[in-house]
């Protein structure tokens, strides 16, 4: 790293950095309280050690985040153009809008700078100003030695362009609300030199629905002073405390909204239709009876999805899933000798099929063609909510069960079953005017056969399709 150049560790850099934050929080007349303080200090170390760095900070609101990040950019500039005579770009980086909107941060930024300017003219030779030529009122500090740290914001929509940009620290804020495809692709490439060195700081709050998958995962096992709730705040700010109370009583301590932002928990996040520790419950040790009335759905590959046929089993009020079928392309004719003789070796009493594109089609072959019941489901928003909404409850209620590995089991039926459990794993929960719908991420590699395939069996069943004598489960579960 071009640092050790100047004749200095890591560690020193470290402390270097400690003091100088200390001095310019004397100057501002202000102090950061504990957790503050301490991740301030792990950003500092991780830019001293150079390379590509990542930190996940999972913070209440109004726990003083912004004030945390705008301190620990001024100091490490400050310290990089003064001490280190090496330039320094930083990158403030906020799901807005659009740039002339960007966010709390850049106000931050601007008062901090104006309690400064005087000071650090005086004292270091740095002047302050505004950058010219772009659409954000961009900081940059020169040092009388000509280095310069170049403090920038930028918006992370994707109608935002802002392709080119390079930065030795990225403190992105609200990565919750942030376009992950944007994030991914476009800011996180956005590394400083030669090198391509950077360090990206990701900090936010869990919300309602998780937009941002990426920061979910990776801010689910943080620990003080990475994860900051409402009762570690408080112990530092009383008056945090006070107003954290008044917030309890208005929300409600066991409200969602309380729980996600200022508790710091992921709870069961709304836009996802099981957690994958809930699915994994759901495997079970089973002998399939012949003797039990048995069920399948069919969901018919459009383009570059797989055709799929679930198969039930019904026990009581549980309905197993007992084994998949799955045909990869478009030759329906082929693909419905497959699933005739699927359901009819099963002996099932109906195959609920997807009429969507080639399903209509394809239904028609499978009556041709075997004793088992075709029904075709025609999807509509009001339907699909039906469809959706009774295998959402089943899955929860945990009456939708499938069997659980076993050794020396057909390869396939392995495959289906990790297939399964990926989609339900990823499918989303969507709604227009309340109405719901499951469908997997618009991005590339990600389908929902398997969903929409287990919900048409679990329809077939408790809508009585197989028969009226079927309908004995229903009255339980309206």
């Amino acid at each position: 790293m071009s640092v050790r150049l100047r004749g200095l560790t890591a560690e020193q850099i470290v402390e270097d950095l400690v003091l100088q934050r200390q001095i310019l929080q004397e100057r501002l007349q202000c102090k950061l309280v504990d957790y503050q303080r301490k991740a301030s200090t792990e950003i500092f170390r991780l830019v001293a050690a150079g390379g590509n760095q990542e930190l996940p900070l999972l913070w209440a609101r109004r726990v003083g985040k912004t004030e945390m990040l705008v301190d620990t950019a001024l100091t490490v500039g400050v310290y990089w153009i003064h001490r280190l005579n090496l330039d320094f770009d930083v990158g403030l980086i906020n799901p807005a809008r659009n740039e002339q909107s960007v966010m709390v941060t850049r106000e931050r930024l601007r008062e901090r700078v104006a309690e400064l300017r005087a000071y650090l003219e005086l004292t270091y030779g740095i002047r302050t100003e505004l950058g010219d030529g772009r659409k954000t009122p961009d900081f940059v500090f020169i040092d009388s030695t000509g280095c310069e740290c170049r403090i920038r914001a930028l918006s992370a929509d994707p109608s935002a362009h802002v392709k080119g940009a390079g930065f030795n620290l990225m403190f992105l804020e609200q990565v919750e609300e942030m376009d992950e495809q944007v994030m991914k692709t476009i800011i996180f490439p956005m590394a400083a030199g030669q090198e391509l060195e950077s360090t990206q700081v990701l900090a936010g709050t869990p919300s309602l629905e998780v937009e941002n998958h990426y920061f979910h995962e990776r801010s689910r096992e943080l620990r003080y002073p990475r994860l900051v709730d409402d009762k570690a705040a408080g112990q530092f700010r009383p008056s945090y405390a006070a107003w954290v109370a008044m917030e309890k009583e208005r929300l409600g301590e066991d409200s969602d909204e309380y729980r996600t932002q200022y508790g710091c928990q992921w709870i069961q996040v709304r836009n996802r239709l099981i957690t994958r520790d809930a699915l994994l419950l759901l495997g079970m040790n089973w002998a399939p009876n012949p003797q039990n009335a048995r069920f399948a759905g069919t969901d018919v590959a459009k383009l570059v999805d797989r055709t799929i046929c679930t198969m039930y089993e019904r026990s009581g009020a549980d309905l197993i899933i007992i084994d998949w079928l799955e045909l990869e392309g478009t030759d329906y004719e082929d693909q419905a000798d497959d699933i005739a003789a699927f359901t009819a070796g099963y002996n099932a009493r109906v195959n609920v099929v997807d009429l969507r594109g080639p399903g209509i089609v394809l239904a028609d072959m499978l009556r041709r063609r075997g004793k088992t019941k075709v029904e075709g489901f025609q999807g509509t928003p009001q339907s699909n909510n039906e469809l959706y909404t009774i295998y959402e409850r089943e899955l929860t209620h945990k009456r939708v069960k499938y069997l659980a590995y076993q050794g020396g089991e057909p390869a396939t039926l392995t495959r289906c079953r990790n297939r399964f459990i990926e989609e339900h794993q990823d499918v989303e929960r969507h709604f227009t005017g309340n109405l719901l719908k499951l469908e997997a991420p618009q991005k590339k590699g990600y389908h929902d056969d398997y969903v929409s395939s287990g919900a048409l069996g679990v329809f077939g069943s408790v809508k009585n399709l197989g028969g009226i004598e079927f309908g004995l489960h229903v009255a339980v579960r309206q």
